[in-house]
């Protein structure tokens, strides 16, 4: 499973399980569709960030931009990822 909580292969039994066990909106059903659903989301994110860093590198072995560019990039995401006076989005 790629270290992912859900693998691509449950993503797309969803659709199934949903039409298969359509239960009531009780809370457990909810939490159960609302858990799936972030795993769903964190995967899918998961997926994009690494397309975007490859693409990144790309540009960076192509000579496109400078690798110095790249690293004060990262950089600039921790620096704004520490600043305090900035809420940020706790984790659940």
């Amino acid at each position: 499973m790629n270290g992912h909580p859900v693998g691509i292969g449950q993503v797309l039994l969803i659709g199934r399980w949903t039409a298969a066990y359509h239960v009531s909106s009780g809370p457990t059903s909810l939490y159960i569709t609302v858990t799936i659903m972030q795993q769903i989301l964190f995967v899918l994110l998961s997926v994009l960030v690494v397309f975007e860093v490859r693409f990144l590198a790309d540009l960076v072995n192509t000579r496109v931009i400078p690798p110095l560019s790249i690293i004060t990039l990262f950089n600039n995401f921790i620096e704004v990822i520490h600043e305090s006076h900035i809420p940020q989005v706790c984790a659940l």
